[in-house]
C-alpha cells in the first residue's frame, strides 16, 4: 500500500521519475505491482507531456498481462486533451 501511495503522490505531484522509481522499488522488493500502479505511471509521463516514457510503461504493462483499459485510455486522454493534443494522445495507443 504504501508503494501505491508513493506512485499516486508522485504522479500527482508531476514527478514520473519518482513514482517510476517507487514502482521499481515494489518490484525490486519481490511485490507484483497491480494495473493502478501501470496506469498512474503512465500518467505521470503523459501528464509531463512524455509520449515516449507513457508508450514504454504502456508496453511495459502488456508484458506484464495486463491489457491497456479504459483507465488507461482515459488518463493518457485527460492529459493530452488539457494541453490542447488529443491527437497525440491517440498515438500512443496506435
Amino acid at each position: 500500500v504504501m508503494y501505491r501511495m508513493m506512485i499516486s503522490a508522485n504522479t500527482s505531484a508531476g514527478r514520473p521519475h519518482r513514482a517510476e522509481h517507487w514502482f521499481d522499488e515494489m518490484v525490486l522488493l519481490g511485490l507484483s505491482p497491480l494495473q493502478s500502479g501501470y496506469n498512474s505511471v503512465v500518467q505521470a509521463w503523459a501528464s509531463v507531456g512524455n509520449e515516449s516514457r507513457a508508450r514504454s510503461w504502456i508496453r511495459s504493462m502488456q508484458e506484464a498481462g495486463y491489457t491497456p483499459d479504459e483507465v488507461t485510455f482515459g488518463v493518457v486522454m485527460e492529459t493530452f486533451v488539457k494541453r490542447g493534443d488529443a491527437a497525440e494522445a491517440l498515438k500512443i495507443f496506435q
